[in-house]
């Protein structure tokens, strides 16, 4: 039950931090949302270009447990630096 908590708001979290999928010359592209990024941005309180475990958990108060939030963090954490950049964040879709 809180696995499926848990990866129902990455989901929404990734479908609220894309846009409509762009379809150009170059085939179809995720372009991501300016308000998406806006609200990356205000997250970032150190405004270093990344979202720390506590930025990021700031930023889903009451949306899920701690230890919800910490299981999200450590699965969109890529490369396990502790640090969430917009890559991270904004994932490209596998097609």
């Amino acid at each position: 039950m809180e696995q499926n908590v848990g990866m129902k708001i990455v989901a929404c979290l990734i479908f609220s931090a894309l846009a409509i999928v762009a379809c150009s010359h170059a085939g179809p592209r995720l372009v991501a949302a300016g308000p998406a990024l806006e609200s990356f941005a205000e997250k970032d309180l150190d405004h270093d270009g990344q979202l720390s475990a506590q930025e990021f958990a700031r930023g889903l108060d009451g949306l899920a447990t701690p230890r919800e939030v910490q299981r999200i963090f450590q699965r969109m954490d890529l490369d396990h630096d502790g640090q969430l950049g917009t890559a991270e964040y904004f994932p490209e879709p596998r097609i």
